[in-house]
């Protein structure tokens, strides 16, 4: 299982491969499991092996920006 660091941090590898970009609530953890269809020059992922999940197996969620940290992200 993936912890929230664990999450926290492969959305940091995946902001320093797009010049410093979140990946959106839209593009969800996908974006750290695929890369995008077309011009996917800057993924280097996959920055996750599977979608995380919590302690009791339940998935994570995410959003950027965020609610509680509107200039960043939530994880949840």
């Amino acid at each position: 299982r993936l912890t929230i660091k664990g999450l926290e941090q492969a959305v940091k590898l995946y902001a320093l491969d797009h010049h410093g970009e979140f990946p959106t609530t839209a593009q969800g953890i996908d974006a750290l499991l695929t890369a995008p269809s077309g011009d996917s020059v800057n993924w280097r992922g996959p920055y996750l092996d599977a979608p995380p999940k919590d302690a009791w197996g339940r998935p994570l969620t995410y959003a950027y920006p965020g609610r509680r940290n509107p200039r960043g992200y939530d994880i949840g």
